[in-house]
């Protein structure tokens, strides 16, 4: 029990200390503390004031009842303690995250107000002293990102107002400070100063860099992709396809990102694309003549006409390599020759390709 007071004690005095300068929370601590003192002497006399009554006990009763008695007493003067410190705990921890919100919300207001009021470095300190404030919950990040891109907006803002001033090396070790926060534009100020100061000494020496184009070995790999993609456009013209692509692809095994073979397999792709919709649609129109063809109908004069006009003999077909057959035998045996063409559609095809097949 002691050594919870204890640390209650410590947490309390350090929270003071960082929030020194917040009255509002300076007073709640004072209270707190107050209280704490308070009930501690209670706590502890507790278990003595009752040790008389206990004692009183072995006038009437046995020894043994006696000794169980103070036991059964302390018990429930030790616990009622314990929960009411932890009730103090958990509200001095609730007044203590509400006066740091509190007063982080406050710098924030300060740092905005000396941002408008080009008072950079002003606006710097406050943003410093809320991002310590505020913790590291979902609900504090925006407010803590915030502090963080105004902080390095600031440091910048405050070096081009130190430089307008005539004051070099305290803008350089400001912009220095923005580079450090990662502001998008400082770290190209603080070059370009760099450069006014000292142009030879930050200037990079490429006299003794030699490009690859004057390489022998990046000459002669050129010159082989160069042959390859000629092969692959002249293979393209002939409307070889399959060639012209295998000449492309050889070039890029060699160099994946290769931009003129990437064009030109696309190129490629796009005219085999169209060739085989072609004879996709070739095929299929061939297919449903032959199936019209099959299904056209014998035009035959009615048989019954005929055979009054021929006096009763016979009508036969009259043509073809059966000609003496009746135009009923011609016409039942056509229709036992005929045969339709099937398409399959085996998988991976599915049903959305065959409806998509016939409706061309």
């Amino acid at each position: 029990m002691q050594h919870l007071r204890t640390y209650v004690a410590m947490t309390a005095t350090a929270a003071a200390l960082a929030l020194g300068h917040n009255a509002f929370a300076q007073d709640d601590l004072d209270d707190l503390l107050a209280d704490l003192e308070g009930n501690a002497p209670s706590a502890e006399k507790a278990p003595a004031a009752e040790a008389p009554a206990a004692e009183e006990a072995p006038a009437a009763e046995a020894p043994a009842a006696a000794e169980e008695a103070p036991a059964a007493a302390e018990a429930p003067a030790a616990e009622a303690p314990a929960e009411e410190l932890i009730d103090t705990i958990r509200t001095y921890e609730e007044l203590r995250r509400g006066a740091m919100d509190a007063q982080a919300m406050r710098e924030i207001d300060e740092a905005r107000a000396s941002m408008e009021a080009h008072e950079f470095l002003e606006a710097v300190r406050h943003y410093n002293h809320a991002y310590k404030l505020l913790n590291d919950r979902p609900g504090s990040k925006v407010f803590k990102d915030e502090c963080n891109e105004q902080i390095a907006e600031g440091l910048y803002r405050a070096a081009l107002e130190e430089d307008r001033t005539g004051r070099r090396d305290r803008a350089i070790k400001l912009i220095n400070q923005a580079v450090d926060r990662r502001h998008p534009k400082a770290r190209r100020q603080l070059e370009a100063w760099n450069n006014e100061i000292d142009p030879d000494k930050y200037k990079t020496d490429v006299s003794e860099i030699m490009h690859r184009k004057n390489e022998a070995d990046y000459k002669a790999r050129r010159e082989r992709e160069r042959q390859h993609l000629k092969r692959a456009r002249q293979l393209l013209a002939q409307r070889e396809i399959d060639r012209a692509l295998d000449e492309c692809e050889l070039v890029l095994v060699a160099d994946p990102y290769n931009q003129e073979a990437i064009r030109l397999r696309d190129n490629i792709q796009r005219k085999r694309a169209v060739i085989l919709k072609q004879e996709r649609e070739v095929t299929r129109e061939a297919m449903i003549a032959d199936v019209d063809e099959a299904w056209r109908p014998v035009y035959a004069v009615d048989a019954r006409e005929l055979d009054d006009k021929q006096n009763g003999k016979t009508v036969t077909a009259g043509t073809g390599p059966n000609g003496e057959r009746s135009i009923e035998q011609e016409i039942i045996q056509r229709m036992k020759d005929m045969r339709l063409p099937a398409i399959s559609f085996k998988p991976p095809a599915t049903i959305i390709d065959a409806v998509e097949y016939f409706r061309g």
